[in-house]
């Protein structure tokens, strides 16, 4: 796929390799328009390709994704809703190495996995989001917490429980949302939420407390609105924090923090566009520790495990104040 200019907005209902091939052709006719281009600066991505599949019949239905940074080449996923509370490592060819139950953790409909400081910023933590509500009834959701272990690389398929598992609750100021983006901010700690809307809805982010009290009820923060972005279904950001990314169906989009900007100002600028490959159903996106390659999956038995060759991230703080650029994509206008 190619990219678009930003100041196009499409409203899609239609799933499925039909609407993918269409919008395959539509981004090669843009990518021929005078005007538009391709630059070599900001973000630059070779095309995905597939590195492997889900070995585990027990990984039905991959929904969150994130990329160790404490186990070099493990891959942390999990069940979209249906399943118990548990991730799966595994390498990036899909070869299954553990199952990791969350003691004290329920799975009502998980959609999103991210790493971040834990309470005790020396160590690292896995975020699971428990935050699907495709009816928009729940009247909380959850995100827990627990320190990221160890995974044997050698050997058959470990089977663990993780202790030490928090909790915590939070709710929408305005009313119930269904969301399947998570990621959360390397140097302060805060978990965001992205929100996936019905009929071509702006998206909205949205972000806990600056302090995560596990028995408290947090009310979330609305941060930024995105117009253009309605089916959001997975995020991530770099270990620098200086790129956020989030995902759809068929592209991915790079938010880059502008100069003395937090995460909310970098919602507004426009996006690069990272075309991805064709997917099942891909809910699940996930950027490694140097920021220069970005993986991506599918739902589904034997779910495509895709992977994309990129150039190192800009670091914290020295993206331009102009809108970033993509190699494989579009400028971005205003």
């Amino acid at each position: 796929m190619g990219g678009f200019c930003d100041t196009l907005t499409l409203t899609l209902s239609l799933k499925g390799e039909g609407m993918q091939a269409l919008l395959v052709l539509l981004a090669v006719l843009f990518l021929s328009l005078p005007g538009y281009a391709q630059t070599v600066t900001g973000l630059q991505c070779g095309s995905f390709r597939q590195v492997g599949r889900f070995a585990s019949p027990e990984i039905a239905e991959c929904s969150g994704l994130v990329v160790s940074r404490k186990n070099p080449g493990v891959l942390w996923v999990h069940n979209d809703s249906g399943d118990s509370a548990r991730l799966f490592a595994v390498q990036e060819d899909g070869s299954l190495l553990g199952i990791f139950r969350l003691a004290r953790a329920d799975s009502e409909d998980w959609e999103d996995l991210a790493l971040g400081p834990c309470g005790d910023p020396g160590k690292e933590c896995l975020y699971v989001g428990d935050i699907g509500d495709n009816m928009r009834h729940r009247r909380r959701i959850q995100i827990y917490r627990v320190e990221e272990p160890t995974v044997p690389l050698n050997g058959p398929p470990v089977r663990t429980k993780l202790k030490g598992t928090e909790r915590f609750d939070c709710t929408y100021p305005d009313g119930p949302h269904d969301a399947e983006a998570l990621f959360v901010d390397p140097i302060a700690g805060i978990p965001y939420l992205v929100t996936k809307e019905p009929g071509g809805s702006a998206a909205v982010v949205y972000r806990f407390p600056s302090k995560l009290n596990p028995g408290r009820t947090a009310t979330l923060e609305k941060v930024a609105t995105l117009p253009s972005r309605s089916s959001v279904t997975g995020g991530d950001i770099t270990q620098d924090g200086s790129m956020i990314l989030l995902r759809d169906y068929f592209f991915a989009y790079g938010y880059f923090r502008p100069q003395g900007g937090g995460i909310p100002e970098a919602f507004g600028l426009p996006p690069c566009w990272v075309p991805l490959s064709m997917e099942e159903q891909g809910e699940s996106l996930g950027v490694s520790p140097s920021g220069t390659e970005i993986y991506t999956a599918s739902e589904g038995m034997e779910g495509a495990i895709h992977k994309a060759e990129c150039t190192p991230a800009r670091t914290h703080g020295t993206a331009p104040r102009k809108a970033a650029r993509c190699e494989n994509g579009i400028e971005q206008r205003p």
